[in-house]
């Protein structure tokens, strides 16, 4: 009872964690997209 209960709940809190990352490294690659443009300008 207690794996069946505990699988699902593990999976969330899994593909929460995953798409925090996920958009944690969006931030970080659009931040240095901006800046490579920003440098290509000047």
């Amino acid at each position: 009872m207690k794996n069946s209960e505990s699988g699902p709940v593990f999976k969330i809190n899994y593909d929460e964690s995953y798409n925090l990352i996920s958009v944690k490294n969006i931030k970080e690659e659009t931040k240095w997209k901006l800046s490579c443009l920003c440098k290509s300008n000047i």
